[in-house]
């Protein structure tokens, strides 16, 4: 009966694991606007000191709760601020972008993306 009902107990937690994918938000398309995958929500600086750590955190929920801290559904950033065309003096977070991106898969155990066009 313990082996049942231990068995029964991982299918139910396994099964309610899944891997999220981020798709291109298509529901407020405007023929008029330029196209874009995703805005995204700049939260702060990752500040932690590790191998894979470091540069900006977002999110695509636009959820501000997370300034200065990483939660769980963030992204780490691979793009300085300059290179996304940002003056450093002029930047107050949190703030939203329209980006076009990748994923990348330098560290494995950190969810980084690379912002490869950015929508002014």
């Amino acid at each position: 009966m313990k082996t049942l009902l231990l068995a029964l107990l991982t299918v139910v937690v396994l099964s309610g694991c899944r891997e999220e994918t981020i798709e291109p938000d298509t529901s407020k398309k405007d023929p008029n606007k330029t196209e874009y995958m995703n805005t995204i929500t700049i939260t702060g600086y990752d500040m932690r000191m590790c191998a894979c750590c470091g540069g900006l955190i977002g999110n695509f929920r636009g959820d501000t709760s997370t300034f200065h801290a990483r939660g769980a559904d963030d992204y780490l950033i691979n793009n300085s601020l300059e290179e996304l065309g940002l003056h450093v003096a002029d930047i107050r977070f949190p703030f939203t972008l329209n980006v076009d991106w990748e994923q990348k898969q330098e560290c494995t155990s950190e969810r980084r993306i690379h912002l490869t066009k950015v929508y002014k």
